[in-house]
């Protein structure tokens, strides 16, 4: 995994240091005890930046539900820069539980899997705030293919305790929730699927 070819071309990606690294653009180390989130981590494009940027004292937690995506990210995972890295073979809702995930087939199947309560493959979702993490989660990113909601709502205390920048793909609903937690919301310059909110 070459580290200048391992990359997100959504402009979010490049921006990750804006987040991680508040006020210091010369260290590469978030705060100590200062956390990431990557909900659809597919093979860990962002979750890899997260790792080097935060560094050893910070930690990322990566979602990923499809048992072969997962499997792909966590091959990724032995090169990333430090063992700050915990891989979650599950997707994130508002509940704890099981759903059904629908995956396309063809070489951007992974990348457009959804939750699909009809389909044949099950995996397991939890909340967020399930998690009891501590703080703080200074930066979340989420990319669930519709499911964008149901992460928020789970994900409800983490937001309202540590405000972290939050980079969403774009969905009406989710966009309204963050909004009416105090949330500003923005597009990142360039041609992006997502938007970025900070309180």
């Amino acid at each position: 995994m070459a580290r200048d070819r391992f990359r997100s071309p959504e402009p979010e990606w490049d921006r990750l240091s804006e987040w991680l690294r508040p006020g210091d653009t010369a260290l590469d180390i978030l705060r100590p005890g200062d956390t990431a989130l990557d909900v659809g981590a597919n093979v860990g494009h962002y979750t890899c930046r997260m790792s080097r940027l935060v560094g050893p004292a910070g930690r990322v937690v990566a979602f990923e539900p499809v048992p072969a995506t997962f499997a792909a990210l966590a091959a990724n995972g032995k090169h990333f820069p430090f063992s700050n890295v915990t891989l979650v073979n599950a997707a994130v809702g508002d509940t704890v539980g099981v759903v059904g995930m629908s995956v396309p087939t063809g070489a951007e199947g992974s990348y457009l899997a959804r939750v699909d309560p009809d389909a044949g493959l099950k995996c397991l979702v939890l909340s967020v705030d399930s998690l009891d993490l501590p703080g703080p989660v200074r930066l979340v990113k989420v990319d669930a293919e519709g499911y964008e909601p149901k992460v928020l709502a789970g994900m409800r205390n983490v937001l309202m305790r540590d405000k972290p920048v939050v980079i969403l793909e774009r969905n009406a609903e989710a966009e309204q929730m963050l909004a009416a937690m105090g949330y500003t919301l923005t597009r990142s310059p360039g041609k992006t699927p997502n938007v970025v909110a900070v309180m």
